[in-house]
């Protein structure tokens, strides 16, 4: 066990990598203050992350795994990657600042001078936004949950890879819905928003439980409980999305009014 979380832990930063390269083509592309933003919080989260990481490589993965020298070498090599964190975070927040303003004018000649509209603008980015960096922690948690925990014979592995693979399929449909206005989708993601706030919740209670000895296991419960406030964050935006769609349609409405007594 103590092996796969040790792999975990590399597979994870390769797929944090991996996640941050697409992210940045998105942010050059759109040039999107939101984005460039989220991109910020989204590094400041893998650094508190490498900390975490860090405690968990000393405490309890490399526990009787390494030989002493070997042990050494990864807990420095920990070290350095903690720094590194740190560095890219006041690297990344001195260029957000620098590009603010670029950025802020690309984001705001998007959007008309109508108080209404500027507003469910704000709010669609925001929910994507939060969509985009759910892509990355929702599977990271099943994943770690499924190779560190779980053993490929139980069944609740089988379940923890279907809802890995649903994850990806609301988050698409979370923001296709927002994009074209459909109210039913966004109410079925709302379900599904509920639903695994629940399968957490019980994971939670798994670790505390059942799994109270595993290694990583300080890293799987911050995880969870950061997916859990990201889940409330993005119900309360699902709630607001579905809101604005009445107010811009009678935006649109009188706007269309105005056109036909001109």
């Amino acid at each position: 066990m103590a092996k796969n979380a040790v792999a975990t832990y590399l597979a994870l930063y390769i797929y944090a990598e991996i996640y941050q390269v697409i992210f940045t083509v998105i942010i050059l592309y759109t040039k999107n203050i939101y984005h460039l933003i989220s991109y910020l919080i989204f590094l400041c989260a893998m650094a508190v992350y490498s900390g975490i990481q860090f405690y968990e490589l000393k405490n309890t993965l490399f526990f009787g795994l390494l030989y002493s020298s070997w042990e050494r070498f990864c807990k420095a090599f920990s070290i350095i990657v903690i720094v590194l964190s740190c560095i890219v975070c006041l690297v990344q927040a001195v260029n957000v600042w620098k590009m603010r303003i670029q950025f802020l004018k690309a984001t705001g000649e998007k959007v008309s001078n109508n108080p209404k509209l500027i507003r469910a603008d704000i709010i669609f980015n925001l929910h994507r936004n939060a969509l985009i960096i759910a892509a990355f922690f929702f599977p990271a948690f099943t994943l770690q949950f499924a190779v560190i925990v779980l053993d490929k014979t139980d069944p609740e592995f089988v379940i923890t890879i279907v809802i890995l693979g649903l994850s990806y399929l609301v988050l698409i449909l979370a923001d296709y819905c927002a994009a074209r206005k459909y109210s039913w989708g966004l109410y079925a993601v709302l379900l599904a928003y509920m639903g695994a706030m629940s399968y957490l919740a019980f994971k939670i209670y798994r670790m505390f439980t059942w799994y109270s000895m595993i290694p990583g296991r300080r890293s799987l419960i911050a995880f969870d409980i950061f997916c859990i406030i990201l889940l409330i964050w993005m119900s309360l935006l699902t709630v607001l999305v579905k809101w604005n769609f009445n107010s811009l349609k009678r935006v649109n409405r009188q706007e269309s009014d105005d056109n036909d007594d001109i």
